[in-house]
């Protein structure tokens, strides 16, 4: 033929450090974003879930797993502990008593998803399981209430 290696014919020009740097500055924010908006402590697996749920995006877990470690994107501490008591400027117990309530209410049983519901919000998930169409789309769920 014309002498050429396979390996020139099948060479993939590698990606610069810029665009790499670029494309995972891209990633960190649309993962910020999840994070920030879902009131979520998400492992880099179900994140891979969401980013396809919200952007489309097929990207390899393990990709989402070096872009959180770079970035230090994963919330180890508590939801509550991060969400309510560090952004409070509580005075005394009673502050705390007060407050602590009304964050669970508002926040944690109204917008925060929960995995047990297919990460979805409360209100949400009763919406969809008041509706006979919608209820069909979310496939098998088991709900357990205590006696």
């Amino acid at each position: 033929m014309i002498g050429l290696s396979e390996a020139t014919y099948y060479y993939k020009p590698k990606v610069s450090r810029a665009d790499k740097e670029q494309a995972d500055a891209a990633l960190r924010d649309k993962i910020e974003n999840l994070q920030a908006a879902q009131y979520s402590c998400w492992g880099y697996r179900t994140l891979k879930v969401q980013l396809f749920r919200h952007y489309g995006l097929q990207i390899n877990a393990k990709r989402i797993l070096r872009v959180m470690r770079k970035y230090d994107l994963f919330r180890h501490i508590k939801p509550l502990k991060n969400e309510e008591v560090y952004l409070w400027e509580y005075e005394n117990f009673t502050d705390v008593i007060e407050r602590i309530p009304e964050f669970i209410q508002e926040v944690y049983n109204r917008k925060r998803v929960h995995s047990g519901i297919q990460y979805l919000p409360p209100e949400e998930f009763e919406v969809i399981l008041q509706d006979e169409h919608r209820k069909k789309s979310l496939g098998q769920v088991t709900l357990e209430f205590p006696d």
